[in-house]
C-alpha cells in the first residue's frame, strides 16, 4: 500500500492542496508577525501616520515592500509544488 496507493494519492492531491496553502500563507502568517494586525492593514496604518505627522505621501512604497514580502513567501512555495508535482508524475 504504501508503494502503490499512496505515491498515487498524493499526486492526485497535490495541486489542490497548494492552492489554499498559498491562500492561508497570504492571510495568516504575516498577521503572527504583527501581532492581531492583517499585514494589509498594519500598511495602512503606516501611511496614514505618515500623512498626518509629515504630510507626504508614501503608499507606493509601503504597499510595494508589501508586495515584495508576499511574493518572497508565496514564490519559493509555489516553485516547491511545481518541483513536487514533476516529481511525482
Amino acid at each position: 500500500m504504501m508503494y502503490v496507493v499512496l505515491p498515487q494519492a498524493f499526486r492526485r492531491i497535490l495541486p489542490s492542496v497548494i492552492g489554499p496553502l498559498s491562500n492561508l500563507v497570504q492571510s495568516t502568517s504575516l498577521s503572527v508577525l504583527i501581532g492581531n494586525l492583517d499585514f494589509l492593514k498594519a500598511a495602512q496604518l503606516v501611511i496614514e501616520r505618515v500623512e498626518i505627522l509629515e504630510g507626504a505621501s508614501i503608499a507606493f512604497q509601503v504597499y510595494t515592500l508589501v508586495l515584495a514580502i508576499y511574493f518572497v513567501i508565496c514564490y519559493p512555495l509555489s516553485m516547491l509544488s511545481k518541483k513536487m508535482e514533476q516529481r511525482y508524475r
